[in-house]
């Protein structure tokens, strides 16, 4: 379910906000156009550092948790396989939830 609503949601998400940025980036009216400001250079490279984290390291990781868990019975104890596998999932995705905090604070407070 969480790699459907990955698909479905996050991932579309993910490429309207980059596009609709970009749209914003060329509009006269933000004037970004011309004198690119500091902040967007910053939330702009930390969006494609985690999209780069997420392909890179998330979805390889995620992979591999399934793959440990097919053809385990529901109720039975965890393989020792996956308690790594695991942890670095949970580290890498809160690394990577604080960084969309770390980017929407950038993209509305603006410095």
């Amino acid at each position: 379910s969480i790699q459907r609503v990955t698909r479905l949601v996050v991932v579309p998400g993910a490429v309207l906000a980059a596009l609709s940025g970009i749209g914003l980036i060329f509009d006269d009216a933000t004037g970004y156009k011309d004198e690119f400001p500091t902040w967007l250079m910053i939330a702009i490279t930390w969006f494609v550092a985690v999209v780069i984290v997420d392909e890179t390291l998330q979805k390889p990781a995620a992979k591999a948790a399934l793959a440990t868990l097919e053809g385990q019975p529901d109720g039975r104890e965890l393989p020792a396989a996956y308690g790594p596998i695991a942890k670095r999932l949970q580290m890498v995705g809160g690394l990577m939830s604080l960084s969309v905090i770390g980017i929407l604070f950038l993209m509305v407070w603006k410095p």
